[in-house]
């Protein structure tokens, strides 16, 4: 497991623009999944509240797919932002 002081700096890494990072990629992939988790949760309050639900069971059956798709999302853009992170860091000499 992560102790917290390696989540405190994998957070503030996640937010800088740097070629290189000084925390390990899964703390910094394992916070990327739980902003994920907490959006598609987000969503899910959110037509739970303002929506029009005609059966009481139906989080279950749309939360497994919408996690699954917040967590593709969220990951396809980390890995896209590091790559654009690398590429321009390097075009610009840094």
């Amino acid at each position: 497991m992560f102790t917290t002081s390696t989540l405190r700096r994998a957070w503030r890494s996640l937010w800088q623009l740097r070629a290189r990072h000084d925390v390990a990629l899964a703390a910094r992939l394992a916070l990327v999944s739980l902003l994920a988790l907490s959006g598609a949760l987000g969503l899910m309050l959110f037509a739970a509240v303002f929506g029009t639900i005609d059966r009481p069971g139906w989080w279950w059956p749309s939360l497994l797919p919408l996690m699954g798709i917040c967590l593709c999302v969220l990951h396809g853009m980390f890995g896209v932002r590091q790559q654009k992170t690398r590429t321009v860091l390097k075009t610009c000499g840094f």
